[in-house]
């Protein structure tokens, strides 16, 4: 897989304007690394340990609910059978509060064809490291306002809202937030926040495939396949940074799929194994940026 090849240090630059209010991004990103291990072809989330500040999450695109846990060489710590209603289509995996603990969030919302009713967030403490054996996940079912759509990124901020963002596979990316309450097994429908972007459906290189919260600030990260764009969390929802997109092109991954925060100066990217190879690649960046732009979001 050509995302995980042996690279000079890449120097990365979301670049705003001198007029612009402050918030620009400066970003460096590390030689890419493969996930160690040919059990997780395809990255299709992640998201960081809160046990273990070394150690990140990720699952396998699809039904297997397996989850992995590696360090930031790709070596593998751990691996847990996860446990409960059938799955359809995980893409996307967030941690979060949930009540007094920390919990791991998989997005059952892939959904290629645009057809299913009800899509399924799923809830589970994080295991402790290192991990090993099986752990029960607690369904949390929702439904669209506006009909079926196609997503692969879920956000959890710090006050523990969770929000879901359309691929922009047939018409524009949209974020939805979670209501709440949090009853297991009890269908609420999503509320429809905001179009990130034009009227139309998105280039295919231009949809979402992932997206995450940046802990401690007002930040909200989002890839597609070629492309990290910063945004501002606010209780309206989410407002562009100026100029805020970085192209991820130069780090030649095979096909881009998750982005993790632990903090600015730890953004993990994952990417799919590609026709070539049978493991996930990695990518970790470091970025900068002014001191108000981290102000704490709304709930922190």
């Amino acid at each position: 897989m050509t995302a995980s090849r042996s690279t000079s240090l890449i120097g990365l630059v979301l670049a705003v304007a001198t007029c612009a209010p402050a918030g620009n991004l400066v970003c460096t990103a590390g030689p890419g690394r493969t996930l160690q291990s040919p059990d997780v072809p395809e990255s299709s989330g992640a998201a960081w340990s809160r046990d273990d500040p070394a150690v990140f999450w990720t699952m396998n695109d699809g039904r297997d609910g397996v989850l992995f846990a590696f360090d930031t060489t790709g070596a593998p710590v751990g691996r847990v059978e996860t446990t409960g209603s059938r799955l359809r289509d995980v893409e996307d995996l967030a941690s979060g509060p949930c009540g007094d603990a920390v919990c791991l969030f998989l997005a059952d919302i892939g959904d290629n064809r645009e057809r299913r009713r009800t899509v399924s967030i799923y809830r589970l403490e994080e295991p402790n490291l290192p991990a090993q054996g099986s752990a029960v996940r607690v369904r949390f079912p929702a439904r669209y306002p506006d009909g079926p759509v196609d997503a692969e990124a879920i956000i959890v901020d710090g006050s523990g809202d969770v929000y879901l963002i359309s691929k922009g596979r047939s018409g524009p990316s949209t974020l939805y937030r979670h209501p709440g309450p949090w009853i297991p097994d009890s269908l609420v429908t999503l509320e429809r926040v905001q179009v990130l972007g034009g009227s139309g459906a998105a280039g295919t290189q231009d949809q979402i495939t992932g997206a995450t919260w940046v802990p401690g600030s007002d930040l909200v990260l989002i890839r597609t396949y070629t492309r990290l764009t910063a945004w501002r969390l606010t209780e309206e929802g989410l407002e562009p940074v100026p100029d805020g997109a970085l192209s991820l092109v130069s780090l030649l991954e095979s096909q881009g799929e998750a982005v993790a925060a632990a903090s600015l100066d730890r953004v993990l990217l994952t990417s799919e194994s590609g026709p070539f190879r049978d493991r996930s690649g990695m990518h970790l960046l470091r970025c900068e940026t002014p001191t108000d732009s981290t102000r704490a979001a709304p709930g922190n």
